[in-house]
């Protein structure tokens, strides 16, 4: 099941960052490598920003909550609370 949000904070030195959907209260981790390729090119994790939207497919793992297949969708003003 793909599920929408945004990217909710990003550590860019660590390739690592969270997303959130608008009726999540739990922030989900992903890793740049959990990025999909999209037009043939992968996205790099260095042009993101907090505040893009996103799809993905959310795994509830023991190390808690994560995205995986994560699509950027594009960016947005609003917030996903």
């Amino acid at each position: 099941m793909r599920v929408h949000g945004q990217i909710v904070k990003l550590f860019r030195d660590r390739h690592f960052g969270f997303l959130r959907s608008a009726g999540d209260t739990r922030d989900r981790f992903f890793h740049a490598g959990a990025l999909m390729m999209r037009g043939g090119e992968a996205t790099a994790f260095s042009s993101l920003v907090e505040g893009m939207r996103v799809a993905y497919e959310p795994l509830d793992t023991p190390a808690g909550p994560r995205a995986v297949n994560v699509e950027i969708l594009g960016a947005d003003t609003n917030t996903a609370d």
